[in-house]
């Protein structure tokens, strides 16, 4: 979760996703409807779910729900629509192998970077088109189930949030375009969309160096809403849980 539990857009309250365990198998359970339905009201313009993996693609832990066809998705968009809450989702994924360091400063941090360059040098075109089309049909298959949010996970560390920097990925460009044309398509429906991103990764020299012209080209990008985070979870956790308040007042006044 973010440093906004609750953030204001316009006078819209917007919850923003937090995993919150509650999975069995996969599939949202019981007590995962119970607490978005729970949080949900004529007050929240929306509540977002958090941390769903699309088809084919990978959880960053035990607890990750995956999202597919059964009901319980349908039941959980439901649930907070009926309480007057807009249902949202926020689609992600991480890659086979992920894992996810268990400190908030990683003793290896310096190395990851590195390491992604080399996870995504042989993805290949094909390998990128696929991870598109994983994050279109979850989009799409969202939509059925009835939620009228989707927010893109490109922050933290995730598969997305390499892709679409060509410090890090050459093949960004064509990355960040085919996300625009499934946001683009989203909108045309009346769906509003959302991309998260990490305004740095906790690697002072890497983020001394294009961070802002990154987040200027996303921030071109035809999205409802830019959701600003921080942090790459296997470099700096602090950035993602800031706790103390002079951190929150710093993390406020570089948004």
């Amino acid at each position: 979760m973010t440093v906004d539990t609750a953030h204001w857009n316009a006078k819209r309250v917007y919850f923003l996703g937090v995993n919150t365990g509650f999975v069995s198998d996969g599939e949202p359970d019981a007590r995962y409807i119970d607490f978005y339905r729970q949080r949900s009201s004529a007050r929240l313009y929306c509540a977002i779910v958090g941390n769903v993996v699309v088809p084919n693609g990978h959880g960053s832990n035990r607890s990750t729900a995956f999202l597919g066809p059964e009901p319980v998705w349908s039941e959980l968009a439901y649930a907070i629509c009926e309480k007057g809450t807009l249902p949202g989702i926020q689609l992600a994924t991480a890659w086979d192998g992920y894992e996810g360091s268990r400190n908030f400063l990683s003793a290896d941090g310096d190395r990851v970077i590195p390491r992604a360059k080399v996870l995504v040098r042989d993805f290949g075109i094909a390998g990128v088109e696929g991870v598109l089309s994983s994050f279109n049909s979850a989009a799409n298959l969202a939509v059925d189930h009835g939620f009228a949010h989707i927010q893109f996970h490109a922050a933290h560390g995730y598969l997305l949030s390499l892709l679409i920097d060509e410090r890090i990925c050459s093949q960004a460009e064509r990355v960040r375009e085919g996300l625009a044309r499934i946001s683009e398509g989203l909108r045309d429906q009346g769906v509003e969309t959302s991309l998260r991103i990490s305004m740095r990764t906790g690697n002072i020299d890497f983020d001394g160096n294009g961070s802002e012209k990154l987040q200027d080209t996303l921030a071109e990008l035809p999205f409802d809403l830019v959701d600003l985070s921080s942090g790459f979870y296997n470099i700096n956790k602090r950035l993602i849980y800031p706790s103390r308040e002079d951190v929150v007042a710093g993390r406020l006044a570089e948004s």
